[in-house]
Parts: C-alpha cells; structure tokens; sequence
C-alpha cells in the first residue's frame, strides 16, 4: 500500500508543473497542430507505382552451358546484376524515349505538347527468386505507373537486343569453323 501511494506521489510530483502552466499547453498545441497541417499540405504530392519483371536464363546461355548452367546462388547474383542494370543511365535513355513516343503518338493531332513523365525508379530483387520489382516514384500515379513500365519495357528492349547480338556472333563463329 505504502509503495501505491508513493507512486501517487511521484506522478504528482510530474504532473505538477505540467497543470501549473496549462495555458502554455492550451496556446502551443494548436498551433503546432496547424503547422503541421500547412506544412505537409504544401508539399508536393508524391505516388509510386511498381512492376514486377521475371528474369531467366537465355535459351542461348542454357545451349552453350548446358541445362545445369547455374547453381541457386549464381542465379541469384545474376537477378542481382540485372536489377542494377535497370538503374543505368542506357536504360533510363531507352525509357525516355519510349515516353516521348508513347506521349507523342497518344498526343498526335492534338495542340497539347507531349509533356514526358518524370520521377525516380528503384530496382530491388525479390529473395529467392527470379522476381525484379521496378518501382517509379512521381507527382501522379498515372506517371508513376509509366515510368515503372518503360523501365520494365527498356530494359527488356536492351536484353533483347544484347542477346540478338550474341546469337548473331555465335551463329558466325559457328559458320566460320
């Protein structure tokens, strides 16, 4: 008993100099709440918008190295590599212009310049897959959703064409010998 009242006693002690000066918490609350509110109202609006991107080995690579390429591990690495390849500036050249020509033929005829989407994208690998999520961070969802597709759209338009590349010169190897 003696231990709950001395508790009572501290709390008070606490609360003492709190209640002794309500008015400061009566005028500071307020006004803290409002420029809170002001503040966070005039920020610009931010919305991100994600894509998911399946990676797997070429038919190519899986030819020259055999069914049983990789293990889990190298697999896992390469889904890493992929996924700091989307966040290069050859990527994000191929997704500017896939923006530009997107806006520009959905804008053909019209008086309206094509205005191309901006925002920010990061790519992370999912654990233990071969998932790479490409999220696109901008000032409407409607631009974060492109952004995020045309990274998705350039990087597998820049895969494509690297491994156009490689069959090519396999295939000329191969006529050579």
């Amino acid at each position: 008993m003696s231990s709950n009242s001395a508790l009572q006693k501290d709390v008070r002690a606490y609360l003492r100099p709190i209640l002794s000066r309500w008015w400061l918490f009566l005028a500071v609350v307020p006004i803290v709440t409002v420029a809170t509110y002001v503040y966070y109202d005039h920020k610009p609006k931010s919305y991100t918008a994600s894509t998911e991107l399946f990676v797997q080995p070429s038919t190519l690579n899986r030819l020259v190295l055999g069914s049983e390429g990789e293990s889990r591990g190298e697999a896992q690495t390469q889904v890493e590599n992929l996924a700091l390849l989307i966040q290069t500036t050859a990527v994000s050249e191929e997704a500017q212009e896939l923006l530009l020509k997107t806006n520009g033929e959905r804008l053909k005829g019209s008086r309206q310049k094509a205005a191309l989407p901006t925002g920010s994208v990061i790519a992370s690998p999912v654990e233990k897959s071969n998932f790479i999520i490409i999220t696109a961070t901008a000032p409407s969802p409607r631009a974060a959703a492109l952004v995020a597709n045309a990274y998705a759209h350039a990087f597998i338009k820049i895969q494509t064409r690297q491994l156009e590349g490689e069959a090519s010169r396999t295939l000329k190897t191969a006529e050579a010998q």
